[in-house]
Parts: structure tokens; sequence; C-alpha cells
């Protein structure tokens, strides 16, 4: 039997191969490597953790700009994100140092003691608490990044650039260095 097709009749193409939802490149083994960002406050932080169980995403919980973050606020928001993942395992944790009002501009120290703190909380990676790089401050973005190599631990650089990087043509200058 020959099936015929109408042309007057609407008909949606199936696609060759199924289009993932997330780049195949893994941060960590069996997750696609994007992750759902939320603030970390309570009922942001239950919310996101009910899409990371049923997506299969890691986090990122991002600490509002306008507090303070001390290292010991970090256990704080992986026993509430945890209760309901039951692991903390494909989480990273901000320290949102670029946003805000009293935010950090240019190059400025990191704190290790901010990315032990991390690990020490059973992290798989630590993220830096990266201070927003304006366009064009290649030794802002220098600085960060050396910094990290010299931590010599699983560390992830956070990279806050301003957009125009992209924009205007700087993104060069982020591959060179």
């Amino acid at each position: 039997m020959t099936e015929t097709l109408d042309v007057n009749e609407p008909v949606l193409a199936a696609p060759l191969r199924s289009a993932p939802l997330a780049p195949a490149r893994e941060l960590y083994t069996g997750r696609p490597a994007i992750s759902v960002q939320c603030e970390a406050t309570a009922p942001a932080l239950l919310s996101a953790a009910g899409i990371c169980v049923e997506s299969q995403l890691g986090a990122v919980l991002t600490f509002a700009a306008r507090y303070p973050v001390r290292s010991s606020m970090i256990g704080d928001v992986l026993e509430t994100f945890g209760g309901v993942t039951g692991d903390v395992q494909h989480v990273l944790i901000d320290a949102n140092r670029y946003a805000g009002t009293c935010r950090t501009i240019g190059a400025s120290t990191l704190d290790l003691d901010w990315v032990d703190a991390q690990l020490r909380a059973g992290l798989r990676y630590a993220l830096t608490d990266s201070p927003y790089i304006p366009d064009c401050d290649t030794a802002a973005l220098e600085s960060v990044l050396s910094q990290t190599r010299a931590m010599r631990r699983p560390v992830i650089a956070a990279l806050p650039i301003n957009y125009l990087w992209l924009k205007n043509g700087s993104a060069p200058s982020l591959v060179d260095t």
C-alpha cells in the first residue's frame, strides 16, 4: 500500500534526530553542562531543587548582592537545597561580588578561604568570588584567571564580564587570555 500526501494539508516534518535541551559536554558525569541558577533564599532554593530533581540539571546558587557573604552561610544553603535533591554534588555556589551597588569592580584578590569553604562543604567544584570585569579590562580578566590557576584546586573561574566584551569585538581577548 502506498501513502499519498495531500499537498493542501499541512504536515509537520519529523526530526531526523532529537535535539538535546543542553549541550553534550558535561561538567558532571551524566549531567548536561547546563544549570539552573537561583538566588540563595529558601523559597528559590526549594523551587530550583525541585526543577533539578526532575530535569537532572545542576544548580548555581547565588547569594543576594545586598548581603556580605560569609563562608559559614554555605552550609545553610546546601542543607536547604540538599534536603530536596538528596545531595549537593551538582551544585556551584556564587558569592555574587559582581552585582549590586556594592559590587567589586576590576582586578581584586580572590578569596581562597571562600573556595576552600565550598570544597569542605562537599562540593565537587568551587566557584571563585570574582569581581565584575568591565569591557576591555584585560588586567581584571587576567587577574581572575591567573589567581584561579594558582589555587591548584578543583575550581571554576567565574567570569562576570560586561556584555560589551562580546558586542564590541573584545571577545578575542577572552580567547587569547
